[in-house]
């Protein structure tokens, strides 16, 4: 019995703290396979293991305030109420927790046992334009990602903003993103479709330029969005349906029979959406297996190749992309050779599986058990 017991805790304790929406409502959606596990970052194939301790928490759980004082507090001030939890833990894995990170190293101060924060650096560039004119802020961002014990990124031009802000390159390690392609996977070849699909929930997607190129072309486009995103008074043209909020089931529904899928983004110079904005979407759509039309950011250049994953458009080219929109609808041969080179890329490259794999060895190379 004692070994037994000495043997559970040997490994080090890990905690996953998620920000924004909850993952515990979205746990048994997941085991029931009927959500896909791409917004656990890892954890739930980690959580499993016998060599170390993992758990979770929302960032709104175990904080017993009133719920009006809760929805008024500042969004960076909720993770705070966590802080006694959290440096019970010797490893931490979450983003953009600020004024926690800035406490938990405050803390490690005056600790023998520190608990190490992994940073995963979902929004890096964005941050820095944001608080480009705020001196201080600016100096508190780059100040914690200095001090955190280790930065996930998720693509690979992030590292030189990383190193541009005195963050050591020792303390980096590259993480792109995963998700669930499994769930994504379609067990039989994909229609002709009739519509081109548009999909996006955050700030970073450009209707603008998508609603202009489909009122140049004769197809149908379907966009999944929210109400938040379309900016007051658009033009929607008649060939173009909205539907507002629907749920994944939905979503993969609509991957299965479209004819493409197109992603406008804005401008690498946004203050909105994050640094990979779209990134969830188009894995999602290669994993379905479709064809892709996607603006020019630079992450989608760390992550596939240009012409042989999907097609580039300029950023901001009404005229560009209708032209691809049209060139890929008259090509059946075009349109299955890009969703194949997308499949085999994504289900080799960018599994939910892959982020576990980098967070274990980053614990097993420090943890000495």
């Amino acid at each position: 019995m004692k070994s037994r017991v000495k043997s559970q805790n040997l490994g080090p304790k890990v905690l996953f703290l998620y920000l924004g929406a909850s993952r515990r409502k979205l746990l048994g959606k997941v085991e029931n396979k009927t959500e896909p596990d791409s917004q656990f970052r890892g954890y739930l194939q980690m959580q499993g293991r016998k060599d170390m301790s993992v758990e979770f928490l929302d960032m709104y759980e175990e904080i017993n305030l009133p719920a009006w004082l809760i929805r008024i507090l500042p969004f960076q001030i909720i993770p705070l109420f966590h802080l006694p939890k959290v440096l019970s833990f010797d490893y931490l894995v979450a983003s953009d927790a600020l004024f926690l990170a800035t406490a938990v190293d405050i803390a490690n101060k005056f600790r023998f046992k520190k608990t190490k924060w992994i940073f995963v650096g979902i929004n890096i560039d964005v941050m820095l334009r944001r608080h480009a004119h705020n001196p201080f802020r600016k100096w508190l961002l780059t100040r914690i990602w200095k001090k955190v014990w280790h930065i996930a990124y998720l693509e690979r031009n992030q590292k030189q903003t990383l190193l541009s802000v005195g963050v050591p390159e020792e303390r980096m390690t590259y993480m792109p993103l995963g998700i669930d392609t499994d769930f994504f996977a379609k067990n039989k070849s994909l229609s002709d479709g009739e519509f081109v699909l548009s999909v996006g929930r955050d700030l970073g997607r450009d209707f603008v330029t998508l609603f202009s190129a489909a009122a140049l072309v004769p197809y149908k486009f379907v966009v999944a969005t929210s109400p938040k995103n379309l900016p007051e008074g658009i033009e929607i043209p008649p060939n173009v349906e909205i539907l507002f909020d629907v749920d994944i089931t939905t979503i993969n529904s609509l991957y299965e029979r479209a004819r493409m899928v197109c992603l406008v983004l804005k401008g690498e110079e946004t203050t909105e959406g994050s640094d990979c904005t779209g990134q969830t979407v188009i894995l999602e759509a290669l994993a379905a297996g479709q064809a892709v039309i996607a603006s020019d950011r630079r992450w989608l250049r760390s992550y596939f190749e240009a012409g042989k994953d999907y097609i580039p458009v300029p950023i901001g080219s009404v005229e560009a992309l209708a032209d691809s929109v049209t060139v890929l609808w008259n090509s059946e041969t075009k349109r299955r050779s890009l969703g194949q080179a997308g499949v085999a890329k994504v289900r080799s490259l960018y599994r939910t599986e892959g982020m576990a794999v980098v967070l274990v060895n980053l614990i097993k190379k420090d943890h000495i058990y």
